[in-house]
């Protein structure tokens, strides 16, 4: 890539009298910091004096001491990697997000179903178990009551037409029930 100025040394001068003025960049902008190494390390290869470093924290070393300024700084790889670790944490939250909007429907469906059937308590919004559990025994009841349930009707039909069958072969004698026999131990 040819340099902007006519040679590297114009370029470097005019870096410098931006950083100088802070010109057209910003102190701490992204490409004040692209500006700054760029003179730095241009300086250094040049046996210049200006050498920047960070360490861990971000804090920012000029020719091995601690920047005057005490901003703190981070380099390129580091602000690289928090853009990506940001990223990765972004969607884990909207990964986890879905997650609660399915587990509302879910507890909304049950929540409304209890309405419904006129069995809600307050207990309920704070215990999924005992709300899932009474609307089960509820639905139980439902479909075991002849008044309520056709097939709870149906079998009750079944059973009064079987006693009745049962009731007819023991006045008939063919059936002797255990209480109409005479005890063996007498």
């Amino acid at each position: 890539m040819p340099p902007y100025y006519p040679t590297i040394d114009e370029d470097l001068k005019r870096a410098k009298e931006i950083l100088a003025e802070g010109g057209i960049v910003r102190d701490g902008d992204d490409t004040y910091k692209l500006l700054e190494s760029f003179v730095a390390e241009i300086e250094r290869l040049r046996g210049g004096s200006t050498h920047i470093t960070w360490d861990d924290a971000g804090r920012r070393y000029v020719n091995g001491v601690l920047d005057s300024d005490g901003k703190h700084y981070l380099t390129y790889l580091e602000a690289g990697q928090m853009k990506s670790e940001v990223a990765e944490k972004d969607a884990e939250i909207e990964r986890l997000q879905g997650e609660v909007l399915v587990l509302r429907e879910w507890k909304d469906a049950v929540i409304d179903a209890t309405v419904v059937d006129w069995i809600f308590t307050k207990a309920h919004e704070s215990d999924p178990r005992k709300a899932v559990n009474d609307l089960l025994a509820w639905q139980q009841k439902i479909a075991l009551d002849p008044a309520v349930s056709k097939e709870a009707h149906d079998l009750h039909a079944v059973i009064e037409r079987l006693r009745a069958e049962r009731d007819d072969l023991r006045r008939n004698g063919v059936i002797v029930c255990e209480e109409d026999e005479p005890d063996e131990a007498q």
